[in-house]
């Protein structure tokens, strides 16, 4: 959401959020299934670091990613060990 729109889950966010649209996660563990079904830019915060520069805390999704269009991106988000990615031919 904006500075003045927080959504509790991410996929509260993916269904209220637009095609282009940007979700900003914050540090924390989100233990649930995700279905992407527009293009969108999941970013959390670790976003912006490049390398082996210092992170800060994780976003860490705990859970299954299914990817059900094209033009989405996922940036400085950690997907747990026990994660699925799935991508739908598009």
């Amino acid at each position: 959401g904006t500075e003045d729109n927080y959504f509790k889950t991410i996929t509260e966010a993916l269904n209220n959020t637009q095609e282009g649209g940007i979700i900003i996660v914050t540090a924390g563990t989100y233990v649930e299934d995700l279905s992407i079904e527009r293009s969108v830019s999941i970013q959390g915060p670790n976003a912006d670091i490049i390398g082996n520069d210092e992170r800060v805390p994780e976003a860490d999704i705990q859970g299954i990613v299914t990817i059900k269009a094209s033009g989405v991106e996922i940036k400085g988000i950690m997907l747990s060990e026990t994660s699925q990615i799935y991508v739908n031919s598009l």
